[in-house]
């Protein structure tokens, strides 16, 4: 084994326009740093996209050597673009600022290049570039009450894991300065995780106070009858979700309810705390989402594509119990390449049938690349629409293809480079559930004009 001078993560990174990277090499067993451009310090501050390199002397004389490749790209942000939950009471600023912008326009017509958010909704922003391009990103944001712990009230203290909000809180009389274990500088932190959360307070005579709370989760039992994401049709609303507990003394909603039940008329995320006599707290979270449930199976009229595209018709119809197409499959989509008119009759638990038919043609639109990206797929091995991944079509050269896709914790479920793989809907050997999760994916598309960054933001529903 041996020390390793470590450029941030060693992967290769993109960042918006405009951004910087500090890249750290120091090694305690160094003598002498030297960059690509003859540098000679520890560290290194990046702002243009390129090949940086760093070899690191040690005191025995051997050498380290590690390379990051950075790139730019323009990025129309809101936040983390992941969808929000903050504190009742929060407000939120989303700033868009792009170098290349001509103009904004936000979900409500304001045209400035940052935007607060106050109240709970959808917020999306048009940014036109200079080349007449536009950018378009969204995040829904949504309000809860949030549990505040004040380090040093209270011994090492544990939580409920999953839908759980913790704020330490340290605000001081007198403070002029704050520095949490994680560089933050404000007087509070969301928790994120477990771990040791300490931080320095210095007062305006100069004196610091420090202190330290060890925060742990426990998995908690589940709240709800029913806690699996729900998909309703708008004719059965309201739905009714009870959180009735044995032994269940105080219950409290994400909107402020403290009924035992919640009626719910709106797609989102609800989630529900329940104490019960012994103290113990369960929470639990279900997302809900509301959909036109019109007899008309196909959303689409007749239609014409480009050739080469490919479309998905979805059947999927709630109350179904067996589907007929045309050429005989009796899956719930089809992956239609060619032109033609498909048929479905989709058989309902009342023994209803239901029948829909679209026609597709096809035309030359002189666009030799395209990109499919799917909006869901079943991970159960029935060798149709198994993993989920961008489909390259005609003759597309890309490079630096990266994924990454998260759940609605934000968390991480899969990260991938080969444009050609997908995910199985697991992470390592463990099945996820059936939800909604965020993908960004990055690109270099080589063209006649040049190379041209790419990137694409959405949602893609995992069904089982």
């Amino acid at each position: 084994y041996t020390n390793c001078a470590i450029i941030g993560s060693t992967l290769d990174t993109i960042l918006c326009n405009g951004d910087s990277l500090i890249v750290d090499a120091t090694n305690p067993n160094a003598t002498a740093y030297q960059w690509q451009d003859g540098s000679t310090a520890s560290s290194y501050t990046i702002n243009t996209a390129g090949s940086y390199w760093v070899y690191t002397t040690l005191t025995d004389g051997s050498q380290l050597q590690d390379t990051t490749n950075v790139s730019y790209t323009n990025c129309a942000i809101i936040g983390s673009t992941l969808d929000t939950i903050l504190c009742n009471g929060d407000s939120l600023i989303v700033d868009v600022t792009n170098p290349n912008a001509t103009a904004y326009q936000w979900q409500d017509g304001s045209t400035t290049s940052s935007y607060t958010i106050n109240t709970a909704g959808s917020y999306w922003v048009y940014t036109t570039l200079t080349d007449g391009s536009q950018l378009q990103d969204t995040t829904n944001v949504s309000y809860q009450t949030c549990n505040t712990t004040i380090v040093g009230s209270r011994t090492d203290t544990s939580f409920c894991t999953g839908g759980q909000f913790i704020v330490i809180n340290k605000a001081t009389p007198g403070a002029v300065s704050y520095e949490w274990h994680n560089g933050i500088k404000t007087s509070n932190i969301f928790v994120g995780g477990p771990g040791m959360y300490w931080v320095h307070i210095t007062l305006s005579d100069g004196s610091q106070i420090h202190d330290t709370l060890d925060i742990s989760f426990i998995d908690c039992s589940q709240t709800f009858t029913s806690s699996i994401d729900t998909l309703v049709c708008s004719t059965d609303l309201p739905l009714i979700i009870d959180a009735s507990r044995s032994g269940g003394l105080n219950y409290e909603w994400n909107n402020g309810s403290t009924a035992k039940q919640l009626v719910i008329s709106s797609s989102g995320i609800y989630w529900s705390k329940v104490t019960v006599g012994t103290g113990t707290i369960y929470i639990d979270s279900i997302v809900v989402s509301i959909t036109d449930c019109n007899p008309t199976v196909f959303e689409k009229t007749d239609t014409t594509l480009c050739e080469g595209d490919i479309l998905l018709l979805d059947a999927t119809l709630i109350g179904a119990v067996s589907y007929q197409w045309g050429n005989g499959s009796t899956a719930v989509q089809q992956i239609i390449s060619s032109g033609g008119t498909y048929a479905v009759s989709i058989t309902m638990t009342d023994g209803s049938i239901i029948s829909d038919q679209i026609t597709i043609t096809y035309e030359d639109c002189n666009d030799d690349c395209n990109i499919f990206i799917p909006d869901a797929f079943t991970p159960n091995n029935d060798g149709n629409n198994d993993k989920f991944r961008l489909v390259v079509m005609g003759s597309c050269n890309i490079s630096n293809y990266r994924i990454i896709i998260l759940n609605r914790w934000g968390q991480k479920v899969f990260e991938g480079t080969d444009p050609q793989a997908g995910w199985d809907g697991k992470v390592g050997n463990k099945e996820q559930p059936r939800a909604v999760y965020m993908y960004i994916a990055n690109y270099t598309l080589e063209s006649p004009t040049g190379p041209q960054e790419k990137q694409y933001r959405g949602q893609i529903t995992l069904l089982r």
